[in-house]
């Protein structure tokens, strides 16, 4: 792989009831509680890696890619993911339905869930992002809010 075409997603979850993070064992358990699905995870055929970061509350999830063009691929397909299907692109949420309302929303842009937001105790979500030189630097870096309860 292209050491050019690299960035890394960090995916936490919070309970927002009480304003913490969960601290994951391992990579295995953060990739469970977490769940990350869908097709983006293969889009561009990237070669993915996994490691825990910021004292183990967050998934770091490294996408490597051999060309521009499937790094691009990945970026639409992961882009419409998020606008078309953000709620399915995890499972590690947790839902009080004994108050469910019955209306889905997205309470919060970077959230990963579909339920009333007064009803989820746990939100996973996109933490930060990185995109990187070719020498492994960090070329730019979003980061994203915590969520909140609505």
């Amino acid at each position: 792989m292209a050491s050019e075409y690299k960035h890394i997603k960090y995916f936490k979850k919070v309970n927002v009831r009480t304003n913490t993070h969960e601290t994951f064992t391992d990579v295995e358990n953060a990739k469970t509680s977490i769940g990350l699905t869908g097709a983006w995870l293969t889009a561009g055929s990237p070669t993915v890696s996994y490691a825990l970061a910021d004292s183990n509350t967050a998934l770091a999830v490294t996408f490597e890619f051999a060309s521009n063009d499937d790094q691009e691929t990945f970026k639409t397909t992961y882009g419409n993911a998020m606008a078309d299907n953000w709620p399915g692109m995890a499972t590690g949420n947790t839902i009080d339905d004994t108050s469910a309302i019955g209306v889905e929303s997205l309470a919060y842009p970077g959230e990963i869930v579909q339920a009333h937001p007064a009803n989820i105790i746990n939100r996973v979500y996109l933490a930060k992002q990185e995109w990187l030189h070719q020498d492994g630097t960090v070329s730019s870096e979003a980061t994203f809010e915590t969520p909140t309860r609505a």
